[in-house]
């Protein structure tokens, strides 16, 4: 599973720091060798919730690769 917490840290504040979303993403076992489906999530601060699956993701790309995917995925639905 990966989370990551987005966050808003006002001017540099560490102290005034707030989550303003949520992306976790979960491998669904399906997958082959090659390439990996997964279930996300998106939780906005407004608690909106965002969710679907992505199939194909190829294994042997680095992490941010899949992220850039993800979001193209989310973005074109919205």
């Amino acid at each position: 599973m990966l989370e990551i917490d987005v966050s808003l840290i006002p001017f540099g504040f560490r102290d005034a720091k707030r989550s303003i979303g949520k992306i976790v993403i979960i491998n669904d076992g399906t997958g082959t060798g090659v390439a990996g489906n997964y279930e996300y999530s998106f939780r906005k601060e407004d608690k909106t919730v965002i969710s679907g699956k992505i199939k194909g993701v190829r294994r042997d790309r680095d992490v941010f690769y899949f992220l850039r995917d993800l979001l193209n995925e989310v973005l074109k639905e919205d």
